[in-house]
Parts: C-alpha cells; sequence; structure tokens
C-alpha cells in the first residue's frame, strides 16, 4: 500500500511539473540571445581556466619532485633520514 501511494505521488508531482513547463515553454530567439550567450561563455571559460591553472601547478610540482631519481635513491633517501631521526632520540 505504501509503495503504490508513493509511486502514486510521484506521478502526481511530474504531471504538475510537465504542465507548469509547458505553459511556460517560449520560442527562444537566438538573436535576442546573443550578447547573454556570449557573457555566459565567457564567464563559463573564465571559471573553468581559474580551475586549470592550480590543477597545472600541482600537477608540475608532484611530477618535478621525482624527476632524475630512482626508486634505489628514494629507498637510499629513507633510510637516511630514519637514521638520522633515530640517532636523535638516542
Amino acid at each position: 500500500m505504501k509503495t503504490k501511494l508513493f509511486w502514486w505521488f510521484i506521478g502526481l508531482i511530474n504531471g504538475v511539473l510537465l504542465a507548469i513547463d509547458i505553459s511556460w515553454a517560449r520560442h527562444i530567439d537566438p538573436s535576442k540571445a546573443g550578447v547573454s550567450l556570449w557573457i555566459f561563455l565567457a564567464v563559463a571559460t573564465g571559471i573553468v581556466l581559474l580551475q586549470a591553472i592550480p590543477a597545472m601547478i600541482l600537477f608540475a610540482a608532484f611530477m618535478f619532485q621525482f624527476k632524475g631519481k630512482s626508486a634505489t635513491d628514494e629507498a637510499k633517501e629513507i633510510q637516511a633520514s630514519r637514521s638520522v631521526c633515530c640517532q636523535a632520540d638516542k
């Protein structure tokens, strides 16, 4: 019974929303929407670029961190830092 009532309610809400959309729909004239379309595209492009700049900086920093180092060099550095750390504790 609850499931039937739930789906009836969902159908009712969808029907109301569809009726509202159809009654408010209008033809969009592209010639009148030109300026607002270009403003939207400019703002959207700016937002994407503002997000891409920090991502590129972080990616480059991550890649250059390991440039020219092999796995054995990394292991030697870790071992050296552990031995220095353990000697300081004694």
